[in-house]
Order: structure tokens, then sequence, then C-alpha cells
């Protein structure tokens, strides 16, 4: 189980479910990356997790807990937090996208890996898919 009591005004509820799916339901290992500071009140931007079965790549949560998936949300979710971090320079390239108790479609499967094509200026290196078939990697095609 997660030790959430130094962190808990930090994480949120979605990043503990998703945490626990992780290393229980699908056995693998993973970490909080550290929280940073907060710099005049506002906290730096930085990944999630820090997936060690992957040679500890750091990866960024984005999710459709409260929705069906929609691929312009899921879009506005990963540009959102990558040009985030790029303001503050940090580089966001890795992405989870958890759809929850939500299929993945062929619709948004092939967006994915279209992403790096159909997002100019945008480049991600990997996406995974968490659903309830389990954690699928989509094989992100490059800029071309």
């Amino acid at each position: 189980m997660l030790n959430i009591a130094t962190i808990v005004d930090a994480i949120e509820p979605h990043e503990i479910r998703f945490y626990e799916r992780m290393t229980i339901a699908w056995q693998q290992k993973v970490s909080l990356v550290p929280i940073p500071p907060r710099i005049n009140g506002i906290r730096l931007k930085s990944a999630d997790f820090v997936w060690h079965d992957h040679g500890n790549l750091i990866i960024e949560l984005r999710g459709t807990w409260s929705t069906r998936p929609v691929w312009k949300r899921i879009r506005k979710k990963i540009l959102d937090k990558a040009r985030g971090g790029r303001a503050q320079g940090v580089t966001l390239e890795n992405f989870v996208i958890d759809l929850g108790d939500m299929a993945l479609s062929a619709h948004i499967r092939e967006s994915l890996m279209k992403f790096n094509q159909n997002v100019p200026g945008h480049y991600v290196s990997h996406i995974w898919v968490a659903s309830p078939a389990g954690l699928e990697e989509i094989v992100v095609l490059d800029e071309r």
C-alpha cells in the first residue's frame, strides 16, 4: 500500500487508485516522484511516478475518470501538462492515460499512435493506456 501520511496534501485520489492498480493488479514497481517545492506560492511542475520496471522511466498520469474517453479531452490533458511543464523548463513526454472503467476504443488507440503527427511541436515518447483490459502500450509514431 502507498504510505500517504506525508504527502496527503499533494496526491490526488485518482493517483492513489492508479498506484494501487499498478502495484497490486499489474504487479509493477512504481514510486511517486518527489513533490517539488512551492516557489512564490506556485508548485513547480513534475511528473507523477517513476516506473521502475521500465528503467526508472518518469511518467505522467492523465485520466478521464469522470467522463467517457473522448480524444479531444485526452489530447487537451496531455497538451496542458506538457505545456505547463515546458513553461517551467520541465520535459514531460511519457504518459499513462487512465480510462478508469472505460474500454480503449480503436479511434482513441489510433489517435494516440498518431499523436506526434497530429500535434506538431509537442513530442511524446511513450504512451500507455490503463483500462479494465489492463495496461497497453501504444506505439507512438514519429512526427513524419
